[in-house]
């Protein structure tokens, strides 16, 4: 539901942004005529309501017999307002965007029936323009709302700057005429402010306040495999196993080989086979001109004739497995490994 309050105040129903003045284009004591309305059985009043300039008739005027008695004209201006009874009446006939008129008459008991007040003549009132500016701040803190839409009568119309100000040059609006500005912020509840113009504002000021709220996620569960890269040392590897050159074991892998020593790791990579028993076994490529690939143990050359007894299968964090030259990456390159011609062996440890 739209917040219809003053500037400056919060929650009231509806605002006016200046004091509104009745305009009563003539007091007529309904005389001549009509004399005094009566009648036992409750007068009807009819009549039609039209522009005063085009003749034209004018629609959905309310016609009121304060306290309690009202109607509003039809598509042809035409009126009826039944269940006058004996009494002092004070009759108001208004539109949004026309004068106002009053007429005050009296119904006694000596009359009943129909009585026609003929055509009322309306004045429709020009157009004005207004100019709407002012601040729009947090109602918690008091900051202002920065970067706020704001819109007028369904049209974008202004965006709040750094100090949560706004201004709407100019609004064609008639006097009366209900107006609707809407501002709408990320982290803030939307706010719909109903208002009207008075026949003498030419520039009006407005404090806005903008509720803030948390919205509420819904939860999000991520599912996925643990994967460990061994801090920033691993970042490398882990780049080179996406490029994909080479072949890679990592620790998950490592666990379902469950391998017993480290060169067990080897028997079932293609292009690579284990020489020798015990703690001189070899890893060796498909290759005769290379009787041991290359080993590196966290980046630094390694002997290949003891890596069982130099490493555990459980500390293995990742191997990698280069075939040949041309599937080395520059980091290898430049260590050396290039000019062996062999294979070359990377080994992380944890």
């Amino acid at each position: 539901m739209p917040q219809r309050h003053r500037a400056g105040r919060r929650h009231p129903r509806r605002t006016r942004l200046s004091p509104r003045r009745h305009v009563a284009l003539g007091l007529v004591f309904l005389m001549g005529p009509l004399g005094q309305l009566s009648g036992t059985q409750g007068v009807a009043l009819v009549g039609t309501v039209s522009d005063s300039l085009t003749g034209d008739p004018v629609s959905a005027v309310r016609i009121s017999a304060l306290p309690d008695l009202f109607t509003v004209t039809d598509s042809s201006g035409t009126f009826r307002l039944n269940g006058m009874r004996p009494g002092d009446y004070q009759l108001q006939i208004h539109k949004v965007g026309f004068a106002g008129r009053r007429f005050r008459l009296t119904v006694d008991n000596a009359l009943s029936g129909e009585v026609s007040l003929g055509s009322i003549a309306l004045l429709q009132l020009p157009s004005q323009v207004v100019s709407l500016s002012g601040q729009i701040r947090s109602s918690r803190t008091g900051d202002p709302v920065v970067g706020a839409p704001i819109g007028i009568n369904g049209r974008p119309a202004a965006l709040s700057n750094d100090t949560g100000g706004f201004a709407i040059r100019t609004i064609n609006a008639q006097p009366g005429e209900l107006n609707r500005l809407t501002v709408r912020r990320i982290g803030y509840k939307a706010l719909d402010y109903d208002f009207w113009f008075a026949e003498q504002d030419s520039a009006v000021q407005l404090a806005l306040e903008l509720e803030p709220f948390a919205e509420k996620l819904p939860e999000i569960t991520v599912e996925g495999e643990r994967v460990v890269i061994g801090g920033a040392r691993m970042a490398g590897f882990n780049r080179r196993m996406k490029f994909g050159l080479g072949d890679f074991l990592t620790r998950q892998q490592i666990d379902q080989i469950n391998p017993k020593e480290v060169t067990d790791l080897f028997r079932r990579i293609p292009g690579f086979s284990v020489v020798g028993d015990g703690p001189a076994r070899r890893i060796t490529p498909h290759s005769g001109s290379c009787p041991a690939a290359v080993v590196y143990v966290d980046g630094v050359r390694a002997s290949t004739d003891n890596l069982d007894l130099l490493l555990s299968p459980d500390g293995v964090l990742g191997v990698e497995m280069f075939r040949s030259t041309s599937q080395l990456p520059p980091e290898y390159s430049i260590a050396g490994a290039e000019s062996s011609g062999c294979a070359v062996v990377g080994i992380w440890t944890r």
